[in-house]
Parts: C-alpha cells; structure tokens; sequence
C-alpha cells in the first residue's frame, strides 16, 4: 500500500495534473469494498465559450476481495468524458483498464499453523461508465461510476 501512494503521489508531480478524485464503493464481482484515486483533469479551452469540454482521467485502484481472506485486487484505468452541454460541468463518462489480483491460499497444519501454497496472478479487464458533475464553482465535483470489477462508486473531485 505504502508503494501505491509514492507511486500515486510521483505520478501527480511529474504529470503536472490540475484534477484529483477520491471514490469508494462496494459491490463488483465478489461484493466488496474498495477506493480510487484519480488523476488527470477537463480539458479547458480558454477563451473558446460555447464548445464542449473533455474530461481525461487516469485512476488507480483497491479492491478488497472476498471479505475475511487475503485476495487483494490492484488496477488502473483512464476515463474519457465529454461534457454533455456545452458550459455545463455535467460529464458522461466511459472508462476501461486492467487489474491484478493475487490469489494466496494455503491450510492449515496438523499443528494448527497456517502453511501457504504457491499464488497465482489473476488479471482481468475494467469497463465501465458514469457521470461527473462540476459544480457551479467548477472546481468541486461530484461524480457517480459503475463498472465490473469495483461495483458502483461515489466520490468527489477537487480541480485546481
């Protein structure tokens, strides 16, 4: 975890962004909890009133897999949105990416030590979609996603 947040945190410096996101959720395949951090932000057109904006996201992903184990899911997408009236702040948004899950298992010995057994890497494809809406101010947002691995999600954005 300590890995993902420098890796997070060196991303945002030399990327230069001007958007961060927070989200969480339950649901996806095993029903369970998890949380984003993304990154990126509107493309803004200075001067250029009346056109449609993009929003450009790139996110990283947790997912706590199968409740009471060891299956931890990591992932990370982009997100492609376009501003669905010109001027407007309301986004419809289409994302897709990859994650990895390592399967840990084991038994338990006749001595009532946990043994492990070889893990396998399990990778899987994220899809999906949802809605950002940057509020009157357009630099807090609020956002609502769905997509296969993480189940819904709800979070907020802050674009500096």
């Amino acid at each position: 975890m300590k890995r993902m947040i420098c890796t997070i945190c060196l991303l945002l410096l030399v990327s230069s962004c001007n958007y961060v996101g927070v989200l969480g959720g339950s649901g996806g395949e095993f029903d369970s909890t998890n949380f984003t951090l993304e990154f990126g932000g509107p493309e803004n057109k200075p001067g250029k009133s009346g056109e449609r904006d993009w929003l450009l996201v790139g996110g990283v992903t947790y997912i706590n897999n199968k409740e009471g184990t060891q299956n931890k899911e990591f992932g990370g997408f982009g997100k492609l949105g376009l501003e669905v009236v010109p001027d407007t702040g309301f986004f419809v948004n289409a994302l897709g990416g990859i994650t990895f899950m390592k399967e840990s298992s084991g038994y338990v010995t006749q001595h009532g030590s946990w043994q492990s057994t070889e893990s396998e890497t399990e990778v899987n494809g994220m899809f999906g979609g949802g809605v950002t809406y940057f509020i009157s101010d357009d630099n807090f947002c609020i956002q609502a996603n769905y997509d296969n691995r993480r189940g819904y999600t709800i979070g907020v954005g802050w674009r500096f």
